[in-house]
């Protein structure tokens, strides 16, 4: 069995089979990951890790396949953490070096909906620092490079989330994405990657998430895994007032057998700036979609072209009002990026604030209306596929804005409007890189998106990409 057919359903069925135990491809999750982080250029995605915790909570998981008594789909199954999710017992620094490394006391829900399904928490996860920015490239941490090409970006803020399941170390990892932090990731490194609707999974246990664009997110090897931990970890939570906004609990995709009846909207003006790889490894998605029956309408979304612009406003009012005291404390450690953001955040005034909230109403009205007329909109998730890694980023921060753009310009939207969106690989450029094909649905319809992205992957129109370096743990 193969890395890239490393699944949280064949794992699990690898335990019940007996073939091997989670103490055992615990322990080889944990040296491989250490064999990653001393590869020249080096894929460090943790940042920390209790060992004795990950085997002790591997242990009690194998007993319980040994008595008989598994908890479910999810014991025993490796998962990582984005850093400034909480973990209890690990620090939440964020990305950063700066922030006191003092164990969180508690999990954030959605990881503690995980553990107490039996999943092992092997770490947490390199992410760009305080998850502002695209590239997860800055000088807090060296970046996990990308393991389609080392020379290039693995894409951000979670950074380490991406790589660690395309390296084969988790076959599930949970990110955040306030921008296209889960989706810019997992399309540049070919994994799927999940941004649920706005108020769907609780944020609670994660203070950078506390503004209005933020959403915790998934990122796995199988369509299967991000529907399943959706299921789990959504639900109403006293912590966090926006889960009490869902009409209905989320309780699993559709199953579609044939995609007569879709309706799928493009608008050209997402997909005239992508690379032509790019957009022709997209057009021949939609293709497969109009073969098998679907229909395919051209659409345009009113103001969709400002997304970008308002997030970036309330991004910068936002973050710097969260993060006032952290400027006023540690200032002069942050990226160049970060102090950027902050900067200009700080300096916005209320009547800009207002006026990006007037905008944002109004592209979320566009799309209501577009979504009205039909069930899906798909289009590039990013308009270019992986940078190669900058060394003054590396020292300094990431200021390249037109990098930062290209990468964010279609993923803006599901944010600023609170959409649900997943991006599934699709293909590769002529230079091996990964290329991303992202789908939005309409507010609280995860079971149609997920369910359109499991066609895909079970017509082959999609799958996770092999990766140059990739570790099999079963195998070892």
């Amino acid at each position: 069995m193969s890395v890239w057919q490393w699944t949280v359903e064949s794992l699990g069925a690898a335990y019940r089979s007996k073939r091997c135990t989670p103490e055992e491809i615990t322990s080889k999750v944990l040296a491989c990951a250490d064999e990653a982080a001393k590869a020249r250029p080096g894929h460090r995605v943790f940042v920390e890790r209790d060992d004795a915790r990950v085997q002790a909570d591997a242990k009690a998981s194998s007993d319980r396949f040994a008595n008989g008594t598994p908890l479910g789909l999810w014991d025993g199954i490796p998962i990582g953490v984005k850093d400034e999710v909480d973990a209890e017992g690990l620090s939440t620094r964020s990305g950063t070096t700066y922030y006191p490394a003092i164990p969180a006391k508690r999990d954030a829900f959605c990881v503690r909906r995980l553990r107490e399904a039996g999943a092992v928490v092997t770490g947490k996860l390199h992410q760009h620092e305080l998850g502002y920015g695209a590239t997860g490239v800055g000088p807090q941490h060296p970046v996990p490079r990308n393991p389609h090409d080392p020379d290039r970006i693995p894409g951000g803020s979670s950074a380490g989330s991406a790589v660690a399941v395309s390296l084969g170390l988790t076959p599930m990892s949970i990110g955040t994405d306030a921008g296209g932090s889960v989706r810019i990731p997992a399309s540049l490194c070919g994994v799927y990657g999940l941004k649920p609707t706005f108020g769907r999974v609780s944020r609670s246990g994660d203070e950078n998430l506390s503004g209005s664009l933020g959403h915790v997110g998934f990122l796995a090897s199988s369509i299967d895994a991000i529907d399943k931990a959706l299921v789990l970890t959504s639900g109403c939570d006293d912590a966090d007032a926006t889960t009490k906004w869902a009409p209905s609990p989320y309780e699993g995709r559709r199953v579609i057998d044939s995609l007569r009846g879709l309706r799928v909207g493009i608008d050209e003006s997402l997909w005239r700036d992508a690379e032509p790889a790019i957009a022709g490894r997209c057009h021949d998605a939609v293709d497969a979609f109009k073969k098998h029956g679907a229909e395919v309408v051209d659409v345009e979304v009113e103001h969709i072209h400002l997304s970008r612009a308002v997030g970036y406003v309330m991004f910068g009012a936002e973050g710097a009002a969260t993060h006032a005291k952290d400027v006023a404390r540690w200032g002069f450690q942050m990226g160049l990026d970060i102090r950027a953001v902050f900067a200009m955040g700080a300096h916005l005034r209320a009547a800009d604030y207002l006026h990006a909230l007037r905008v944002r109403q109004m592209i979320r009205r566009s799309f209501a209306e577009c979504l009205g007329n039909v069930d899906l909109l798909v289009m590039p998730t990013t308009l270019r596929t992986a940078s190669l890694v900058d060394p003054a980023a590396e020292r300094s921060g990431e200021i390249d804005d037109a990098t930062t753009g290209a990468l964010t310009a279609n993923t803006f939207p599901a944010n600023a409007t609170g959409l649900p969106a997943i991006t599934v690989p699709v293909g590769n450029d002529p230079g091996g890189l990964p290329v991303g094909l992202q789908l939005m649905g309409a507010a609280w319809d995860e079971a149609l998106v997920l369910g359109v992205a499991a066609w895909m992957e079970r017509a082959e129109v999609s799958s996770v990409l092999r990766p140059k370096i990739a570790f099999d743990v079963l195998s070892r």
